[in-house]
């Protein structure tokens, strides 16, 4: 079963223009299970709360997941003269749950501006009759800053926002099951923090590096946001974020991480995003 990949950045000229497909574009992954990315972290969140949660997986009469890794430089990025058309679109879709979570702008103050990528994952799915559907569909951001100084280091801010599509008539009704974010340093380049670091079961989650920005608040009700367990910072520094539930409307998972060169000097910016949902139908 093949991810639905379905929106590209749009030319970096036109960020207001319709979106055309880039020469690598990111590559999807799908399998029959949910992701065991985080699951003792996630589950130790609300004790038997979320334990529960995780049982009623089987009311899911099917479930599927995907998943997207891209990788990021500046000649990748998009929307040069701006995100701010493309946030404004998507709180459209998500709400509070859109990019920058329940907070309208990103509390910039130090960081630079560089660009933008967006993209579209589904869990694709088949009611039985053979017509291809969609369980769950997502949109998925990276917006990137230059941290000018003497470590020329670059401020990423992550966000998926994840809806169940609810089928318009017939048994069943569409879940999701959990929204993921991450990332992983480039050759050359460190992973030099991330956040959120905690564990959370209460929203908002607060996610900054500091007062420099950019910084957000995720909102959440029910479920539960942690990091991944494998988590690391340096040389080969790779981090993970998901929330995890079982929602029927919209979810979402934001993070912030710094990337800084290996060697201290300004060479260009390598790391690779990583995302995913994951969802079903119930049988009844």
């Amino acid at each position: 079963m093949i991810a639905d990949v379905s929106r590209q950045p749009s030319s970096p000229s036109d960020a207001s223009g319709p979106r055309v497909r880039s020469d690598s574009p990111p590559d999807p992954r799908t399998t029959s299970s949910p992701s065991a990315c985080s699951r003792r972290a996630l589950l130790a969140l609300a004790g038997g709360g979320l334990s529960a949660t995780s049982g009623c997986l089987s009311a899911l009469g099917s479930s599927g997941e995907s998943n997207a890794d891209v990788a990021l430089t500046t000649e990748r990025l998009a929307f040069e003269d701006g995100f701010g058309p493309e946030v404004a679109s998507l709180a459209g879709t998500y709400g509070e749950h859109g990019v920058w979570g329940q907070s309208e702008e990103p509390g910039v103050d130090g960081p630079t501006y560089v660009g933008a990528y967006r993209d579209s994952i589904s869990v694709p799915g088949d009611d039985g009759s053979g017509v291809p559907e969609s369980w769950v569909s997502a949109d998925v951001a990276v917006v990137v800053y230059r941290l000018d100084g003497d470590e020329h280091a670059y401020r990423v801010w992550l966000w998926a926002g994840a809806r169940a599509d609810q089928p318009d008539g017939g048994l069943g009704r569409a879940s999701v099951t959990r929204v993921s974010v991450g990332a992983a340093a480039g050759r050359g380049w460190t992973l030099d923090g991330y956040a959120p670091r905690g564990a959370f079961r209460e929203g908002p989650v607060p996610v900054s590096l500091g007062e420099r920005g950019p910084s957000g608040r995720t909102p959440l009700h029910g479920g539960g946001i942690a990091p991944d367990d494998g988590g690391r910072t340096g040389g080969d520094g790779r981090f993970g974020v998901a929330w995890q539930g079982i929602a029927r409307d919209v979810r979402s998972a934001n993070a912030v991480c710094e990337f800084g060169p290996a060697s201290g000097e300004d060479r260009p910016f390598e790391a690779r995003a990583t995302f995913g949902i994951a969802g079903g139908r119930g049988v009844l």
